[in-house]
């Protein structure tokens, strides 16, 4: 995973998956911010990133790329796991993906994909990822 990814690099996630995903984590960010009874402001200072940035992902208008997600938990003590939401394609029949970081390598996670899908795209991706498979 490069540090340039951002949500939209995640060819298999619908637009909806996508306003999930920035939903999901805007809600967590939020009830962090109330916890530590902090301003946006005040998580800005503490994780080097911008004002502006940390309102966009507040404001579900963003989703934070590796390096900034990495900040954003050192700054709340965190894991970055512990922040990462897990977004549901279709919660009502149980199919999923779901996205969660690699607690040894913050550059990289594990991705669980839980739907139906043509046997040619399993293969497809089966292909993508066999030179990560030992």
């Amino acid at each position: 995973m490069n540090s340039d990814l951002d949500i939209s690099e995640f060819s298999g996630a619908s637009r909806e998956g996508k306003r999930r995903l920035k939903q999901a984590f805007a809600r967590i960010l939020q009830n962090e911010l109330l916890e530590h009874n902090w301003t946006q402001s005040d998580l800005a200072n503490r994780s080097g990133l911008g004002r502006d940035a940390i309102s966009t992902y507040v404001n579900a208008r963003s989703f934070p790329e590796p390096r900034s997600l990495k900040a954003i938990a050192t700054a709340l003590g965190k894991e970055i796991k512990d922040i990462y939401p897990t977004v549901s394609t279709d919660p009502a029949k149980g199919h999923a993906i779901s996205i969660r970081q690699d607690p040894d390598d913050p550059m990289r996670v594990f991705l669980t994909v839980n739907r139906s899908i043509p046997i040619t795209l399993a293969g497809q991706i089966v292909e993508m990822v066999k030179p990560e498979v030992a």
